[in-house]
């Protein structure tokens, strides 16, 4: 039998853990007493396997990419920032939050890869707020891992708002 208590058997190990410079195995051997004669031990190989789940991924942050508009009728752009590599990004993960008098916004485009994607939207008309806000509907993945874990909505991420202005009119009587 080999190993104790105070062994890590089965124990559970971050990445810095395996990454350790002293990370490894160590293999002795102990002749019990004094009698007989020499003992050789031969080791052929020796071999350690790391089990591991990655977590599912998920999103960071949706930042605002643009400055706020000063017209209605304006594109604006959010940077989607995940934790890891993603695919399945699409303009149907995203809702838009019109505030105030704002109408008509709309997506226009999604692009990007990997861990950062860019949402474009045309604000429409009115003065107001726009937000955008991701909802997970399980398209979004790293591999086989789902946003947020596998279920709906459980990904879901509340992004940031622009303000979205008329410009001025001067009208001189």
């Amino acid at each position: 039998a080999h190993g104790g208590a105070t062994d890590l058997w089965g124990g559970v190990w971050t990445a810095a853990d395996i990454n350790a410079a002293n990370f490894g195995a160590a293999l002795a051997s102990i002749k019990a007493g004094t009698a007989g004669g020499a003992r050789t031990v031969s080791v052929d190989h020796m071999s350690i396997s790391v089990d591991y789940t990655l977590p599912p991924p998920t999103v960071l942050s949706i930042n605002l990419a643009s400055t706020n508009p000063t017209n209605p009728n304006t594109s604006v752009d959010w940077t989607v920032t995940f934790d890891q590599s993603v695919t399945g990004v699409d303009a149907a993960d995203f809702l838009l939050v019109p505030g105030g008098s704002v109408t008509g916004a709309s997506i226009t485009g999604v692009t990007g890869s990997g861990t950062t994607w860019t949402v474009t939207a045309n604000t429409g008309s009115g003065t107001g707020t726009l937000g955008l806000n991701l909802v997970d509907d399980d398209t979004i993945a790293a591999g086989a891992l789902k946003l947020g874990g596998t279920g709906a909505g459980n990904g879901n991420f509340t992004g940031q708002v622009y303000t979205v202005e008329a410009p001025m009119t001067c009208i001189t009587d």
